[in-house]
């Protein structure tokens, strides 16, 4: 049942209006194969006592559903390192809400895990790009990771899907925007 809340109009009146939520971000885990200086979220990868329950996830997607959110964001850390997240995927479209995912890209590298992708339900990708070239890459994350971050990007493209890039600008990524 839709949540009421309180509404103020221009000419003054005020009524009680459904609560409208287009978007919630589920925040899965907090560890990643990067170590980004600027990240909020930093964690080694073999760090899961950071890791959202299965449980928990289920409850929230259910609460999502429950207050009317059209779309869930399951981003970390890297959610793809978190082992539920393809069953995540299917239990938020199962709830009849738009499942999407933000990424380093980095696990794309695999066919396999990208296939297990592909088949799911999920609506949208938005991977984020950290750098332009390899040593702005080795520079920003701590890892040698650029060419297999492309990698997946072509193995997305090769599956006929569509992401989007995002890049977080960052001081060094400013002296060197030609190589994006």
């Amino acid at each position: 049942s839709p949540i009421m809340v309180p509404r103020e109009f221009a000419n003054g009146e005020s009524a009680m209006t459904d609560l409208q939520i287009g978007g919630m971000w589920l925040t899965v885990n907090r560890r990643c194969n990067f170590f980004c200086p600027w990240c909020y979220a930093k964690r080694p990868s073999n760090y899961p006592l950071d890791d959202m329950s299965p449980l928990l996830s289920e409850k929230l997607i259910d609460l999502a559903a429950q207050i009317g959110v059209f779309s869930v964001t399951l981003l970390g850390g890297e959610p793809t390192l978190w082992p539920h997240l393809i069953p995540t995927i299917s239990k938020i479209d199962q709830m009849g809400m738009t499942p999407t995912l933000v990424t380093n890209g980095y696990r794309f590298k695999d066919p396999k895990f990208v296939d297990r992708i592909v088949d799911s339900p999920l609506a949208a990708i938005s991977l984020s790009l950290k750098a332009g070239n390899i040593k702005q890459q080795i520079e920003l994350t701590k890892t040698d990771s650029l060419q297999q971050v492309c990698e997946g990007m072509r193995n997305l493209v090769s599956r006929g899907t569509l992401f989007d890039v995002c890049i977080t600008i960052v001081a060094p990524i400013l002296a060197n925007l030609e190589d994006l």
